[in-house]
Parts: structure tokens; sequence; C-alpha cells
């Protein structure tokens, strides 16, 4: 990261704002989930998933888990420093060293 003091410099403004919106939205997505399975009769325990809750709690707290893994794979993916794999024709994953990645 030569160059770029601070994570973010690894990103455009755009991919900025865009991964910022995709991060807030998971967390209204999870209160949305809550809501959506509490009406549709599913019990809540008032328990997350870190606590072994099996309610609807628990259930937001998976899906934002889900969720904030995808989030974490597209800024993987999708910043302005990502290599191209040209013997794939794909890119590979900005935050990963050249000995995990398998490219020579």
């Amino acid at each position: 990261m030569y160059g770029m003091p601070t994570w973010g410099d690894a990103f455009t403004p755009r991919q900025l704002v865009a991964l910022t919106t995709f991060s807030d939205l998971v967390q209204e997505t999870s209160k949305l989930v809550k809501q959506h399975a509490l009406t549709a009769g599913m019990t809540d325990d008032e328990l997350g998933l870190d606590l072994g809750g099996t309610g609807t709690m628990a259930y937001a707290d998976a899906v934002a888990v889900y969720l904030g893994m995808a989030v974490s794979k597209l800024s993987d993916a999708q910043s302005s420093c990502v290599r191209w794999k040209t013997t794939m024709d794909q890119s590979i994953a900005t935050f990963v060293g050249k000995q995990f990645d398998g490219v020579d």
C-alpha cells in the first residue's frame, strides 16, 4: 500500500460511497428481517446469535452476518487496486498477498 496511508485510499470516491451504502444497508436489513420474522409468527427470545438465541433476533443476526460477508467480498474484489489474472480473465483479490493467490 505504498503511498496510501489508509485502507480507504485503495478505493475511488464512488467505490467508497457504494461500500458505505451497502454496509449501512446491512444494519437496516437486519431490522427489517426481525420485523418480518415477527410478522410471520416466529418467536422472539430476545437473544442474539452470539448468545445462542433461536428466535427473531438470532435469525436477523445470521442474515446480517451473511450480508456482511458479501460486502467484505465486494470490497476485496472491487477496489481500484485490484489485479488482473490474464490466464483466467478474472480479477484477483486486493487484500491477499502474492504467495496466497497462485499468481506468478
